[in-house]
């Protein structure tokens, strides 16, 4: 697929370039030909011989040359019938502006489907349907409706939404950020997400990506191309539509952790993306990210002229995990001969509100001088005596002559603005308020750290498992992963008073017994758990308790009274398993016990898991600094990573499985043995 020609073409005909100004089809032609792009822009109207002053083709196939690319704007219904001519005159790009296709369903599915279909055989980089189109600020080139070129840059933008695509395009006017590509990617018929960050990663101009997606049509394949762009570039990710991640069973301690959508977050960083919750940190990642000069390190000076910023800034830099800088007894001597008595030498420094420029320039150059400082924020807040644009122009004469970056911040409205612009044209990341800036710097160091996890293959499927009720429960669900490797302790399902004595004798005091039961999924909330069963009359009298308020409930031989040894001094994890819109089979760990839900301390990763990964996602959870060993207690780890891998290989192989609950899982000095498990069967299985 040649998406050089489609993102970088030497020719364009614009399909539906119509006389009327206001058509989608004249304001494409204009925007193509009017912002300085150097190849030709061709019109084509099946009635027209002329547009905007340029001669008229009637079809491409009339033209002197063939385009590389070819912008389609005419109506849905005589889209495909286009494609296929394009496609059999052997044109390599197209991207398709008209709407009315798999949006709407029906015909428009059929027309779509169609025009993958026409594009298939040679390969032909079709762009859209349903997108904005894209714009190259370095070829001067618009191919959109959107309005005007913004500034070239190193800045590249995917987005699967036309109206954000519309909106950063209006946006980037103001934003002092320059860009290199700007990619509404529309309803992703050929070219997806994946082949646009592939082409980007090869281009040496692009330093940054952002990317706006909605859903993902093949997210193993996008997280696998991701960690391996990610180790080059920043990807930085808005995932919107995270909360349709609950699709999985609302019955299940797995299907509440997901429904906030940190598995899908999660799934993403796995592959060293980083995931921003709001338009303005994506924007302010961009800037951190765009600037050339990276911190070598997290020891953070901060000048600024008014005291209640520079400790904003100071919160902000504790909060991120970053370190403020002592300054090194030379430092403190230069502030002091150029400061007066009232200002504050030590970090944060405080230069006072009436600070000239020049005494702002030399508190700034005395400061990224040392060497104790890796990065400084600058902070402006705009007061009567401040002459903020010559203390702009001082700070980019301090950045320009080190090596170390400067994070701007000028506090303020129209007072400031002028020189806010100046900064951004001298390309210095510039923040609305000093936490912006510490944050972005935050991610930046964090980016540095990042290794992508590169993704296990999913397994083929295993034949499928059935179940009546819907669910597999108890020794059932224990005996399926006990095949994977997973340690189960025995246990026995009994259905009378005796049968679970004798079980009990046979097991050994102390036991637990349990009610199986589909109606009795949260055992704890309805006293269906007792535990420390030590006698045999206590065993009776429970048994007894149990029949009387859920024997009737109970059905078939695999519900009833769930007899098991009490394992002592264990701690309680969960280990849970779900398949997630977009990324399949994934993994979950964290706390165990009857506080799952109410505390989410878990952690996700896409599954299967090697023992190596497993490590790593146990790692990553809070539960670590106590599994590392306590006041000499120390846990099975490696049991605790047979466990997390056996159970993520059974996940990945069980498409029809929607969500596996073990809980808890026993987790002591010599092995980690599920005790508890439960799984919810969908009638229609996940697709790989």
């Amino acid at each position: 697929m040649n998406l050089h020609a489609l993102f970088a073409p030497r020719s364009i005909a614009v399909v539906g370039a119509s006389t009327d100004r206001t058509k989608l089809g004249n304001i494409i032609f204009r925007n193509c030909r009017d912002f300085g792009y150097s190849g030709t822009v061709y019109p084509i109207n099946l009635h027209e011989t002329e547009v905007e002053g340029e001669r008229a083709y009637p079809t491409v196939g009339l033209l002197p040359r063939r385009p590389d690319l070819v912008i389609i704007a005419t109506p849905a219904p005589t889209v495909p019938q286009i494609v296929r001519d394009l496609s059999r005159s052997g044109i390599p790009a197209a991207s398709i502006i008209s709407a009315g296709f798999r949006e709407i369903g029906g015909i428009g599915m059929k027309w779509e489907e169609q025009m993958a279909l026409y594009a298939a055989k040679p390969r032909m980089a079709l762009l859209g349907p349903n997108c904005l189109g894209f714009i190259a600020p370095s070829l001067k080139l618009n191919a959109s409706f959107a309005q005007g070129l913004p500034r070239t840059g190193n800045v590249s933008i995917i987005s699967q939404s036309g109206a954000m695509a519309v909106a950063i395009a209006d946006w980037a006017s103001s934003s002092g950020l320059g860009f290199r590509y700007l990619i509404s990617l529309g309803n992703k018929a050929v070219v997806n997400e994946c082949d646009v960050l592939r082409y980007l990663a090869a281009d040496p101009a692009t330093k940054v990506v952002l990317m706006y997606l909605e859903d993902i049509r093949n997210g193993r394949a996008f997280l696998r191309e991701a960690a391996r762009v990610a180790r080059r570039l920043p990807i930085i990710v808005i995932k919107a539509g995270r909360t349709e991640a609950a699709a999985a069973a609302v019955a299940s301690h797995t299907g509440a952790l997901v429904s906030s959508g940190s598995a899908t977050v999660a799934a993403l960083r796995s592959a060293g993306c980083l995931v921003v919750d709001t338009i303005e940190e994506w924007f302010d990642l961009a800037r951190a990210f765009s600037h050339m000069k990276r911190p070598l390190g997290p020891r953070v000076a901060v000048v600024t002229n008014a005291g209640g910023p520079g400790i904003l800034a100071t919160d902000a830099v504790g909060r991120a995990g970053l370190e403020m800088s002592a300054l090194m007894p030379g430092t403190l001597a230069k502030l002091r001969s150029s400061l007066p008595a009232a200002a504050a030498l030590h970090n944060p420094v405080d230069v006072v509100g009436d600070a000239t420029p020049e005494r702002y320039q030399k508190a700034l150059q005395a400061v990224v001088r040392d060497g104790h400082v890796d990065v400084v924020v600058a902070i402006l807040t705009h007061q009567q005596m401040t002459d903020s644009m010559a203390i702009a122009r001082g700070i980019d004469r301090v950045q320009r002559a080190t090596s170390k970056p400067v994070y701007c911040s000028f506090l303020g409205g129209t007072s400031v603005q002028e020189s806010i612009r100046y900064l951004q044209s001298r390309h210095l990341p510039i923040f609305s308020f000093p936490e912006s800036a510490v944050g972005a710097l935050a991610r930046v160091l964090m980016w540095k750290k990042i290794k992508p996890q590169i993704l296990s293959a999913v397994p083929a499927s295993h034949a499928p498992l059935r179940s009546l009720t819907g669910s597999i429960l108890g020794q059932n669900a224990l005996s399926l992963l006990a095949k994977y490797g997973v340690s189960i302790p025995p246990g026995k399902v009994v259905h009378s008073i005796p049968a679970a004595v004798a079980a009990a004798r046979k097991l050994g005091f102390p036991v637990v017994m349990k009610v199986i039961s589909r109606h009795a999924l949260h055992k704890t909330d309805v006293k269906g758990v007792v535990v420390d069963v030590h006698s045999e009359a206590a065993a009776e009298k429970t048994a007894r308790d149990f029949l009387k308020h859920f024997g009737r409930k109970f059905e078939g031989r695999s519900e009833g009274i769930f007899v098991q040894p009490h394992i002592l001094g264990a701690l309680e994890v969960f280990v849970g398993g779900v398949h997630v819109p977009d990324f399949g089979p994934m993994i979950l760990f964290g706390l165990g016990g009857i506080f799952v839900e109410k505390l989410h301390a878990v952690v996700y990763a896409p599954a299967p898991l090697t023992s190596l990964q497993a490590r790593s996602l146990i790692k990553q959870s809070a539960l670590w600094p106590i599994l590392q060993g306590t006041r000499g207690k120390t846990y099975a780890l490696h049991s605790l990573e047979r466990t997390l891998a056996g159970i993520s290989q059974f996940i990945a192989k069980h498409p029809e499985v929607s969500s596996l609950d073990c809980n808890p899982v026993m987790l002591t000095q010599s092995d980690a043995q599920v005790v508890d498990a439960r799984m919810i069967i969908s009638p229609y299985p996940h697709a790989r």
